[in-house]
């Protein structure tokens, strides 16, 4: 038997991949460099290639790992080694994590009464592999126990809008809705609210007050971080504590 034969058919990184999976299965990925994880993903949709380069070229394109799942594929692919196939795996690893983060988010607070810094901490989750700047609408009784998680908006990188008229619409839909929270992210920037985001925010909660209900908080999303516009951090008042200012004859807001 030529055994020049067999080495030649073993593939060159066959070891290091099985080291890797070893290390992986006996300490997680808590010893992984950003790269690293990056790379064994890889492992699965690039089967005999060095995969260590890739994911070093996707940290340095994107930044960290939240920018290389928030990014759209058409930029995926423009990375040196990675195919559509490779992008459409990377992308469905984010999707799956975004759909596990919803459900973690009503796991974590429904049939119990929320605290708005629950609230907040699940909604970092929710927003890790946005691509874009996105919106959800939370609906609560006036227990704060959680009626529903709706997807208001996508926007673009840099702004998002809400429908006053789509809000109504849910508010409507889920009679016992008496307090609302708000949630949008920032795409590549600090969580801290921008002047327009105070602005549409205090005409939203005088706007939802008008309709019965209460807007118990605002959360600003980025980076895995949340930062509150209301801080209503006291408890949650009814609509008949808020007064209302001058309102507005707008149909939208934009963040």
């Amino acid at each position: 038997m030529d055994n020049t034969k067999i080495k030649k058919d073993v593939p060159l990184h066959a070891g290091h991949r099985k080291r890797m999976k070893e290390r992986f299965l006996e300490a997680g990925l808590d010893s992984f460099a950003p790269h690293e994880i990056l790379e064994m993903l890889l492992f699965y949709s690039i089967p005999q290639k060095n995969t260590n380069e890739i994911g070093h070229r996707l940290i340095k394109c994107f930044g960290d790992l939240q920018g290389v799942f928030s990014a759209p594929i058409s930029e995926l692919t423009k990375i040196e080694g990675i195919s559509e196939n490779s992008a459409t795996h990377i992308k469905f690893i984010s999707a799956l994590f975004q759909q596990i983060a919803k459900r973690r988010l009503s796991e974590s607070i429904v049939g119990k009464t929320a605290t708005l810094e629950e609230v907040g901490e699940s909604l970092t989750h929710l927003f890790f592999c946005a691509e874009v700047e996105t919106v959800y609408l939370l609906l609560f009784d006036g227990e704060m126990r959680i009626i529903d998680c709706v997807l208001l908006h996508e926007g673009d990188n840099c702004s998002a809008r809400i429908s006053e008229r789509k809000i109504a619409s849910y508010v409507l839909k889920n009679e016992n809705t008496q307090n609302i929270i708000l949630a949008h992210n920032h795409i590549h920037s600090s969580p801290l609210p921008s002047v327009e985001d105070i602005q549409s925010t205090h005409q939203l909660k005088n706007w939802i007050a008008k309709m019965g209900a209460y807007l118990a908080e605002h959360f600003v999303i980025s980076g895995g971080k949340y930062h509150p516009i209301l801080n209503t951090v006291g408890g949650i008042r009814s609509a008949a504590d808020v007064v209302i200012d001058e309102a507005t004859e707008e149909s939208a807001v934009y963040f």
